[in-house]
């Protein structure tokens, strides 16, 4: 008789009550591995996500998000993919080998043993060589790397960088603004669907890239419009306002969720090249 009262219907209605949705994520929480970030705002990361990273060239985005991405992987066990599209593999490789010989228990001052535990955790890509001078590296061919980061090597998180160096192609029913909210959504529903951490990072646009505040910085400022503050779960902005030292300004300018991945704020760290570290120097 309980089975014939709680039945449920064979085509259920689009509305039910929140207990019927099953759950797919499993609400794994993991610190960046920055003081001033962690401590100072409460920041978390929440699987899965959708990070945006931005900030002038020259500003060292593409440095601390790699180092973000090895600070998953030494305190948390997160193996992840880096596709990195201006930079050179070689330079993005000697950083995370320095980090490991500074910050690795295994790998202290042992350059082979770093060198392994790179090669362990860390998947990437060599675009002018690995492929057809013919790929493009279009949103379709996005979606199928990441894919194989998540199914065939276990990636946990996947760091795409520029954005700006994809081949991005929209019929002239779309201007750059649509386009740019239909790809962010159909990435945002790929991180849900592997469970992923996914970071982003994307060049401002040449008013964006104009003001010299860090204050009066944000996700707005990047090209193709408000998508990118609408979409993202984190939004992280780097600024160095002289390029000749390692002071650089970090400003969590979204957080979607501040009771559990922290509020937004800015931190001043240092930068230290040859280890691979960020010293907290102050909010």
């Amino acid at each position: 008789l309980e089975c014939v009262e709680t039945a449920k219907p064979m085509v259920p209605n689009r509305l039910v009550p929140f207990g019927d949705i099953p759950q797919t994520g499993t609400g794994e929480v993991y610190g960046s591995g920055f003081k001033g970030l962690d401590e100072g705002m409460g920041f978390s990361f929440v699987i899965p996500e959708l990070v945006i990273v931005t900030g002038e060239p020259g500003s060292g985005k593409s440095e601390l998000t790699a180092i973000i991405g090895a600070n998953l992987a030494n305190y948390h066990s997160l193996p992840g993919a880096i596709l990195q599209f201006e930079d050179r593999t070689v330079r993005v490789r000697e950083t995370l080998i320095r980090y490991a010989m500074s910050n690795v228990s295994t790998c202290e001052d042992n350059r082979q043993a770093a060198k392994d535990w790179v090669d362990r955790w860390f998947r990437t890509i060599e675009p002018d060589q690995n492929l057809d001078l013919d790929q493009d590296y279009s949103l379709a061919w996005l979606t199928e790397t990441i894919r194989e980061a998540r199914v065939r090597h276990g990636c946990r998180w996947v760091v795409i960088d520029p954005w700006n160096e994809l081949e991005h192609v929209f019929d002239k029913n779309k201007n750059e603004a649509s386009y740019t909210n239909d790809a962010l959504r159909k990435l945002k529903r790929l991180a849900r669907a592997h469970q992923i951490l996914l970071f982003v990072v994307a060049h401002p646009s040449k008013e964006g890239g104009q003001k010299k505040e860090i204050v009066d910085m944000d996700l707005y400022g990047i090209s193709g419009g408000a998508a990118w503050n609408n979409k993202a779960d984190h939004g992280i902005i780097v600024h160095r306002p002289d390029k000749s030292k390692n002071d650089v300004y970090v400003k969590v300018s979204k957080s979607k969720d501040h009771l559990v991945m922290g509020k937004p704020g800015i931190c001043r760290m240092q930068y230290m090249p040859a280890t691979g570290q960020y010293r907290y120097v102050g909010m």
